[in-house]
């Protein structure tokens, strides 16, 4: 019997937050990946490509009783290293894995594995895949509408500084256009962004990134496991970003094709991905956000949106972008 997403209830944001926790990347669409990823991960659509995957690092992530890999389509492509053991699922077929453990693997498709060792399979399962789509929409829409609470930008030699305030123990800044924030101005040179010293220490920083299209081209001074399990970076109006160096933080865009050739420190939330670097632990580990009052919205039954509803929350998210305060100033 073939796999299926499961039934979908009302997202939450509450519940968008609990998925960042437990995971290390997650794709709402389709994945080509060509590198590892340290935690679990979870792919809507289909899985292609090589790379290792729940390889562990020095970071951490919630425990949890989730698969190590969930994909919704197929896994195929090339050869993919599976490292620790514990559960695969897939709603279509399984093939060109390296299992290094022992696992149970349960495929909606046929299984082709060579390496089986003392692992369990079963093909033509009756597998339901979780739809966290909804989830990551609604909390991405909640970050978004967060009042900011202060803070500012400043400059520190060449390195664009990012200076919090939280408010029990949560800091919201809001970015109109991080690109231009990061961008050089004549003999006003930028080349790095870093946060204030101690800021790995706050439970949440909550970085409200407005701007359909971004690319990270700079150096990430200071960064740490810290900052990786501590900020979000929300990209709520996304379609395309691509990081090209190193960065710290989780990076929510569930509406965004990310590409990367670099590291990404922290939880990944993709629409879809083209992973040519590392997707690092820790995983997003604040408690302290919580949404007043949580609003809801029904799961369509598709796992991955049709163009023209991606277009509809866009535009929603684009209100929200235009209700919300003005942006922390910037100083020289």
């Amino acid at each position: 019997m073939a796999g299926a997403a499961s039934t979908p209830a009302a997202a939450t944001a509450i519940d968008g937050l609990q998925v960042m926790r437990e995971h290390n990347l997650v794709v709402l669409g389709s994945a080509q990946t060509r590198h590892d990823v340290e935690g679990r991960t979870y792919v809507g659509g289909s899985l292609a490509g090589t790379g290792t995957f729940n390889k562990g690092g020095s970071g951490t992530q919630a425990a949890s009783t989730r698969p190590v890999l969930t994909v919704g389509g197929s896994i195929g492509g090339g050869y993919k290293n599976i490292q620790g053991g514990g559960t695969i699922e897939a709603g279509g077929s399984v093939e060109h894995l390296n299992l290094n453990g022992t696992y149970t693997v349960r495929a909606g498709g046929a299984i082709n594995i060579q390496n089986r060792n003392q692992s369990t399979f079963e093909s033509g399962a009756n597998v339901s895949i979780p739809y966290f789509a909804g989830d990551m929409y609604e909390l991405s829409t909640s970050l978004a509408a967060l009042a900011d609470t202060g803070g500012s930008f400043g400059k520190e030699g060449q390195s664009r500084t990012v200076n919090p305030v939280a408010v029990d123990g949560v800091a919201v800044m809001n970015v109109a256009d991080l690109g231009a924030l990061l961008a050089s101005n004549g003999n006003d040179i930028i080349g790095s962004i870093k946060f204030a010293n101690g800021s790995d220490a706050f439970d949440t920083i909550v970085m409200n990134v407005g701007g359909t299209s971004f690319s990270f081209d700079d150096n990430f001074i200071g960064g740490s496991i810290g900052l990786a399990g501590t900020v979000i970076w929300n990209f709520y109006e996304a379609t395309t970003l691509a990081f090209n160096r190193e960065f710290f933080g989780s990076v929510l865009a569930p509406l965004a094709h990310i590409t990367n050739n670099s590291p990404i420190n922290g939880t990944g939330v993709f629409g879809s991905a083209t992973l040519n670097g590392e997707m690092h632990l820790s995983s997003y580990g604040g408690t302290g956000l919580s949404f007043s009052p949580p609003v809801v919205i029904d799961e369509p039954l598709d796992p991955v949106p049709a163009p023209g509803a991606l277009a509809l929350l866009a535009l929603g998210l684009g209100g929200i972008a235009l209700r919300r305060r003005a942006a922390p100033a910037v100083s020289n």
